[in-house]
């Protein structure tokens, strides 16, 4: 098995995906590890010895895996079997013993729960079932740029701040944000500067992560100002573009809980350690880290100059639906409906022609070059980074989706022993887990906000 990879693995962004190749500034999309992937690795040609299969090969797998030689243990797909039988009679015994509690009386064991959990199950519906907390959209000009941002329940109510990440926008939060909001929760959700619908940075603009952190620092800090502003004037005085969302003015802001996923848990990190005592808790979803440098000083510099030379150019969609499939094909935990008002709301129409439906992206196509997200171009590196995040100061919960390819096993090691303090859990899900797992997330994060 070790031998050269084929050159479109090695450029995984060419075409409609992305246009500027591997470089040591690339992010990763699918493989964590593909910047120092040259060739094969010889020891994956044993991995699936080592994979336990969830459920029982049916004849005609079982045929094709004898063909290719590859050895069933037949004793480990009976005791397999039993198991599933005996977790299926568990279950279906559970089941019973619900019905005969509620054919007694579910008041006792409904109190038993409510002090058992944290959030009661009846209370979290499914947020594309019904929704009750339609949300609202707001722009801010702050920092030379128009900022959108996506905003969830009562403004008065207290707030939960969700960063997204690369690539992605406010409103893929709704189905979190929607049961926070049912729960009394305020969730506001920014698109990034060139994300979304926020503006482009124009020529001789960056998307470096610090742009990003001082982005998220203006909008919070006009959102809920440190201190009384007379000019602005009193604590009913409404925000642009939106009647029924007010500023709160007041001499100490109240702490704000913080959700990042993704390059957006970056955000928030560097956010929570800089301003500490503005955060009541903080959400790392599927965190990553900044990766390690394998240029010379000069190859990067180079590769930066280069990426800056040809423009990207986003793929043309003949309709709405056909943008909401590929968003789809990157998630295909993501429903139709939500799929769709993702890519209605991030699409522009490719031409003036009223009869042409064909759209395209409307976020700024700079960030399909991956050189172009300045995640090394930061005053410190990734022993810097783990070393911040292990001084957090505040209560910290990791979630990591067990399917998850994106953190490499080094990386979920360095983040384990940096984030002692902090609560870390697996849900069932890959990076994408408040898509993939959003009730139960939510589960996690009203319970971590208690």
């Amino acid at each position: 098995l070790e031998i050269d990879l084929e050159p479109p693995l090695l450029n995984p962004y060419e075409g409609d995906r992305m246009t500027d190749g591997v470089h040591d500034t690339s992010l990763s999309l699918g493989d964590p590890n593909f910047l120092v992937h040259q060739r094969i690795d010889p020891s994956l040609a044993d991995t699936w010895k080592t994979i336990e299969l969830p459920q029982i090969l049916g004849d005609e797998a079982r045929a094709i895996a004898y063909q290719f030689g590859y050895e069933l243990k037949a004793e480990g797909f009976k005791a397999e079997g039993r198991r599933q039988k005996a977790e299926g009679l568990k279950a279906e015994g559970r089941r019973q013993k619900a019905e005969g509690l509620k054919a007694e009386g579910l008041k006792a064991e409904g109190r038993r729960q409510k002090a058992e959990e944290s959030v009661p199950e009846s209370r979290i519906q499914n947020p594309e079932s019904r929704i009750q907390n339609p949300y609202a959209e707001i722009t801010l000009d702050l920092n030379g740029l128009t900022h959108a941002l996506c905003i969830w329940g009562d403004a008065a109510a207290p707030a939960v701040v969700c960063v997204h990440g690369v690539l992605d926008q406010g409103l893929v939060w709704e189905p979190v944000a929607q049961i926070l909001a049912q729960q009394g929760y305020r969730v506001i959700a920014p698109d990034l500067r060139g994300h979304g619908r926020s503006a482009h940075v124009g020529p001789g603009g960056s998307y470096h992560l610090l742009d990003f952190l001082t982005d998220l620092d203006a909008i919070l800090t006009h959102l809920y100002p440190q201190r009384k502003n007379e000019e602005r004037g009193t604590k009913n005085e409404k925000l642009p573009h939106s009647p029924t969302l007010p500023l709160l003015h007041s001499s100490t802001p109240p702490p704000i809980t913080l959700i990042g996923h993704s390059m957006g848990s970056m955000i928030t990190a560097l956010y929570a350690s800089s301003r500490p005592q503005r955060v009541r808790s903080l959400f790392l979803i599927e965190p990553i880290l900044p990766g390690e440098k394998h240029q010379s000083v000069t190859d990067q510099l180079t590769t930066l100059l280069e990426s800056q030379v040809v423009t990207p150019e986003h793929p043309v969609f003949p309709d709405v639906e056909t943008a909401a499939r590929r968003l789809r094909q990157g998630t295909p935990s993501l429903s139709e409906e939500l799929s769709f008002k993702l890519a209605q709301r991030i699409c522009t129409p490719a031409n003036s022609s009223a009869s042409d439906q064909s759209v395209q992206w409307a976020w700024d196509a700079k960030l399909r070059n991956r050189t172009g997200i300045g995640f090394r171009r930061m005053p410190f590196g990734r022993v810097d980074y783990l070393q911040l995040l292990s001084q957090l100061s505040v209560a910290v919960t990791a979630v990591y989706g067990d399917r998850s390819a994106l953190n490499r096993p080094d990386d979920l090691t360095a983040q384990a022993e940096a984030l002692t303090h902090a609560k870390r859990i697996t849900l069932s899900g890959g990076h994408n887990i408040h898509i993939d797992a959003s009730i139960e997330l939510a589960k996690i994060i009203l319970a971590g906000m208690k």
